[in-house]
């Protein structure tokens, strides 16, 4: 690390706890043993780590401010991007720098805020498709050629990763999930307070694209979502292949509604229990919306007072709700659904879209950070807030509940796209 002795300058240590501590402890040692005016502006990500709680209770902290993540800019290459997380400004300065103003602040707050696009998934850029066949071509012909050398994937510098580390990783993430499994049980230590976290969770997060999808998943989803809702509207929809009220569970913003319900349904029922998450729905779906809107949690909605509904559609709403409240809702779901004669058309139809664990593995817990939740002990503070169940918990609790699959099929999305 570098030694200055006077000036101000700026620090970004990486997202690394152990970085920040020795970030933090170095500065101080140079705060401490310099005369002259010297000052630090640290720049962090605000999430909930005991080294971050220490910057903040720095005895050289002299000003601080938090940029949210809907204002804050960052340059990713020529473009600009909106970060996922908030921003923690933080001056750190010793007795014989002057004092930190407003407007510096100020000031400060302005050079990482304006206007750009929501970050969603790091992908690799994709290379033109004549180029992609040029490149498989010469690559064959490298090989087919004795003695030559195959063009190595990730450059010159690119090593493969020895098989025995490779298969290491793999063994130690899948010994943690199936542990996790293991222990998984719906204990009064993981439904106390599991609805209160999931509303904290939900109403801090934006009410935009990027803060119902978390990323760019949207487009495929969408896609994947049309094809299927296609295929079933001529399975189980109306004479004219279309379904005549549905319902959009955990609606959101309106995404689902408006770029996959409509269009194969003549009226859409929005259900959503953040309001202002509703409201942006609202003003973007305008007053000419064929249907309701309707402010509340799936725990407490009951649909069989707001009317018949012959398809329903719930996506990533059921892993934050635990099994009983899954089974009750379903069960309250049937006496609304449409019921038609076996000669006239099927009845009403339910639509689950929710991520899923390996059977191999089980069921288990994610924690409000987005982690995998091991029981909670003194290492891990955090709580269970969601739930990813394997296909086989989802078709027990659907038995459970008086429903029977007639329909389904499986999406993937790799890594870079989550």
């Amino acid at each position: 690390m570098v030694k200055p002795g006077s000036g101000s300058f700026e620090v970004n240590p990486p997202f690394a706890p152990k970085m920040i501590a020795q970030t933090r402890e170095h500065l101080h040692r140079l705060l401490e043993s310099s005369s002259e005016p010297l000052r630090f502006v640290l720049a962090v990500a605000h999430w909930n780590h005991p080294e971050v709680e220490a910057l903040k209770s720095s005895p050289f902290l002299k000003g601080s401010l938090l940029v949210d993540k809907e204002q804050q800019v960052w340059m990713d290459g020529p473009e600009k991007r909106r970060a996922p997380v908030e921003l923690l400004l933080l001056v750190l300065q010793n007795d014989a720098a002057e004092p930190v103003s407003p407007e510096q602040l100020e000031r400060l707050r302005q050079s990482c805020s304006g206007e750009a696009k929501p970050l969603g998934p790091r992908k690799r850029p994709l290379q033109p498709e004549t180029k992609m066949e040029v490149a498989a071509t010469s690559r064959e012909d490298l090989g087919s050629e004795p003695g030559t050398k195959r063009p190595r994937p990730g450059g010159v510098l690119w090593r493969k990763p020895h098989w025995k580390r490779v298969k290491l990783k793999r063994l130690t993430c899948w010994r943690r999930l199936h542990d996790a499994a293991k222990s998984f049980a719906w204990t009064t230590h993981v439904t106390d307070g599991w609805h209160a976290r999931n509303m904290r969770f939900w109403a801090k997060e934006a009410a935009t694209l990027d803060g119902m999808t978390g990323g760019g998943v949207s487009d495929l989803d969408l896609a994947f979502n049309q094809k299927f809702l296609r295929r079933l509207c001529r399975a189980r929809g109306n004479a004219k292949g279309r379904f005549a009220s549905a319902l959009d569970v955990g609606a959101g913003i309106g995404r689902l509604a408006q770029h996959l319900l409509l269009p194969h349904c003549d009226a859409v029922d929005l259900l959503e229990p953040v309001d202002k998450h509703l409201e942006t729905a609202k003003k973007t779906l305008q007053q000419a919306w064929p249907g309701e809107f309707y402010c509340c949690t799936l725990q407490d909605f009951d649909p069989g007072r707001r009317g018949v509904y012959d398809l329903v559609w719930c996506q990533w709403v059921l892993m934050y709700i635990t099994d009983s409240d899954v089974v009750a809702f379903l069960q309250r779901l049937a006496r609304s659904l449409a019921h038609w004669a076996p000669s006239a058309r099927p009845a009403g139809t339910v639509v689950v879209k929710e991520n899923v664990a390996q059977e191999r593995v089980g069921s288990y817990f994610d924690d409000e950070e987005g982690e995998l939740w091991r029981g909670g002990g003194a290492s891990q503070a955090s709580q269970p807030m969601s739930v990813l169940r394997t296909p086989q918990h989802y078709v027990k609790l659907f038995r459970e509940s008086g429903f029977e699959v007639v329909m389904r099929r499986r999406q993937f999305f790799s890594d870079d796209e989550m």
